[in-house]
């Protein structure tokens, strides 16, 4: 119930709820499931990397934002879903063999 009443995140007012946008369907009650799950993994691997694969499955937009010195919100940029920035490159010894790199 808490993540059905919750709003969505937006840049000037931040919440635990991003949109998703996964390759599958969900119903209802299974996006609510996932947002709390999101939001435990959030909390347990802070600073550890490990969001970034939920971002990529889920297919979540990412916002960079900035504050200025009066505390004001500055969106600088955002990672849309099917931003080519999102893949991992290929290793430099794959790419020296003749194999193309990731678009980016």
């Amino acid at each position: 119930k808490y993540y059905s009443e919750l709003p969505f995140y937006t840049p000037e007012d931040p919440t635990p709820k991003k949109e998703i946008h996964p390759e599958f369907t969900l119903s209802e009650e299974q996006q609510n499931f996932v947002y709390c799950l999101l939001h435990f993994r959030r909390i347990e691997t802070i600073h550890e990397g490990l969001r970034w694969f939920d971002v990529k499955r889920f297919g979540i937009k990412i916002y960079r934002r900035f504050l200025d010195e009066n505390y004001e919100v500055i969106l600088q940029d955002s990672l849309e879903v099917n931003d080519p920035r999102r893949a991992v490159q290929i290793p430099n010894d794959v790419i020296s063999a003749g194999l193309a790199p990731n678009p980016r």
